[in-house]
């Protein structure tokens, strides 16, 4: 059990516990186990609990900051004033993350081939985050930092080695493949996608996915152009990359192809 402080937290929140316990269990160790040595070498079970935290902002979030070296001019005359230019974040506590695995270990053909085999599930949650709040509001940083997005990752990973020795000469080799499943839970405010260039984040989907136009090839003709859907206002020429109209705003291609309507998820941004 861990207790670690921080003083990026206010005082009410400085303080998280991050529990982990793990077991195991060499199978091949127990009385019962009569599998040749030849063919299975060593068996263990293992499984593991654990949490982390995670404090990677800025100092004094919980508190607000005045700039008092502001000059304005009113009714013609210049002053000095103040401008709050940090939003508290009173509330903003330790980043959390749960992560289970459970796998198991094995020797082989007398200690010749190694293989492993792992499932893991990691959950984050209370992911600090810098929301976007409304101009109006009169601070100059609108991404005061919260707890507010969740994700969870999840998949399998496999190792397999064989070791040979002749003599005096020994080789080594090995390989290893895991998957990853990533899903947003919660994205803070009103969960609105987050969308850049190229790349969206939703809840439901995963953090970065491409994002974009679908191609449907390369104009040809002028003739070509004329029949297809307008792109973004601009004038193309043959040669020019030709979109798909996806939809408009009754749900239905409209003639037109924009950011508004036109971009779909193009598949996973995670290798």
């Amino acid at each position: 059990m861990r207790r670690d402080g921080s003083s990026r937290f206010a005082p009410a929140n400085k303080f998280g516990y991050f529990p982990a316990a793990s077991v195991g269990w060499k199978i091949s160790s127990e009385e019962f186990w009569n599998v040749s040595p030849s063919a299975v070498t060593s068996l263990k079970l293992r499984g593991s609990y654990g949490k982390l935290g995670n404090q990677e902002i800025a100092d004094y979030q919980f508190q607000g900051t005045i700039n008092s070296g502001i000059v304005y001019t009113y009714n013609g005359v210049q002053s000095t004033g103040g401008l709050q230019t940090l939003v508290a974040s009173p509330d903003v506590k330790w980043e959390e993350k749960e992560i289970t695995n459970v796998g198991f270990d094995a020797v082989l053909l007398d200690g010749r081939l190694d293989f492993s085999a792992e499932y893991y599930n990691s959950k984050s949650t209370d992911i600090l985050v810098g929301i976007t709040i409304p101009a109006s509001v009169g601070f100059s940083n609108l991404n005061p930092v919260v707890n507010a997005a969740s994700l969870r990752n999840s998949g399998v990973e496999f190792s397999i080695a064989y070791h040979k020795r002749k003599g005096a000469f020994t080789w080594d080799v090995s390989a290893n493949i895991s998957t990853v499943k990533n899903k947003v839970l919660a994205l803070g405010g009103n969960n609105e996608p987050l969308v850049g260039v190229g790349a969206r984040t939703r809840i439901g989907g995963e953090v970065g996915e491409h994002y974009g136009f679908v191609y449907e090839g390369i104009f040809q003709t002028q003739a070509e152009i004329d029949q297809h859907a307008k792109q973004f206002g601009a004038v193309l020429a043959p040669g020019d990359v030709k979109y798909r109209d996806i939809s408009g705003p009754d749900g239905k291609p409209d003639g037109f192809v924009d950011e508004a309507f036109d971009r779909v998820s193009l598949g996973s941004g995670i290798p």
